[in-house]
């Protein structure tokens, strides 16, 4: 084989070996991963907006109890977080008169309700309310009903009103909710904070709300019907534009859109989408235009 063949072998194996290695180039080009999202449908329905405020719960009816008489506290008839009626005894006080011999005085409850705390222990000396002392033997609560105090900032209390409904929520309850209406608000803020009090009213027949919890109380300002809604989490948000992804031919379109209203959880969509749209709320985090998806359950 003389050098002049030997060259054109040569060549011919190197096209062949680059004509192999650009299909199989072309072929892996074609193999495109979709990217996994999770997918609802925009739907119309009702949204609120509320300011979320934070704060303490006290029975509706509160009193602090004290002795009649000096003395120590002998006995405690009745436990914290035991009921009591008005005039039933809740503890008993050793009259503190040398050489006298007395009965034990009785502590009685003025209203209905729940002993909620002591603030003296067996043996301690206990005075009457109008001594110097002013130490009370316990509260009792009335927790038929509850009042939240929440203390509103100035940009706020523009917007919030008597008589508007509340949710309430507590930690130990989780997600559940109790429903009260706004009943006071003061006419003037605190001038060391700045900010407003107000008092919600809470039914609580069944006493899950303790007097001295720490909740939190969610007043609905305003609220719009029959609108179109997305999760929140649907919306991306890109310097002065917000848009949604939506699925069509399983590939992510991105829709610009206005939204409105937002409760944190949904968004209303006042123009660029709708009914029925599928909404990528999910895996959107990044998501370019024209990408291959995938629904994930």
């Amino acid at each position: 084989m003389t050098i002049k063949q030997k060259l054109l072998l040569l060549f011919s194996v190197l096209l062949i070996v680059y004509g192999c290695g650009k299909k199989d180039k072309s072929k892996e080009e074609k193999i495109e991963a979709a990217v996994p999202v999770k997918v609802t449908q925009a739907k119309t329905g009702n949204i609120y907006e509320t300011i979320s405020l934070a704060g303490d719960a006290y029975g509706q009816e509160e009193t602090n109890i004290y002795s009649k008489v000096p003395g120590k506290l002998l006995k405690k008839l009745k436990s914290e977080g035991d009921l009591v009626k008005e005039g039933e005894t809740i503890a008993l006080v050793e009259r503190d008169e040398e050489a006298m011999e007395f009965a034990s005085a009785e502590v009685r409850s003025p209203i209905d309700g729940i002993v909620t705390q002591y603030f003296v222990g067996l043996g301690e000396y206990v005075f009457p309310s109008q001594s110097m002392s002013t130490k009370p033997i316990a509260m009792v609560s009335n927790t038929d009903n509850v009042i939240v105090e929440v203390y509103a900032s100035e940009k706020d209390m523009g917007r919030i009103r008597k008589g508007q409904s509340s949710k309430v929520t507590a930690d130990v309850y989780g997600d559940r909710g109790f429903r009260g209406k706004v009943a006071e608000v003061d006419t003037a803020a605190d001038p060391s904070t700045r900010k407003t009090k107000i008092k919600i009213s809470v039914p609580n027949k069944e006493h899950y709300l303790k007097s001295g919890m720490f909740v939190r109380a969610e007043i609905i300002v305003g609220g719009r019907n029959g609108v179109l809604l997305v999760p929140s989490s649907a919306i991306v948000k890109k310097l002065d534009k917000e848009s949604v992804f939506v699925i069509e031919d399983d590939r992510a379109k991105e829709m610009t859109v206005v939204t409105g209203t937002t409760d944190g959880e949904k968004t209303e969509i006042k123009n660029g989408l709708k009914i029925n749209q599928r909404v990528i709320y999910e895996g959107n985090f990044g998501l370019l235009d024209g990408t291959k998806v995938e629904m994930k359950k």
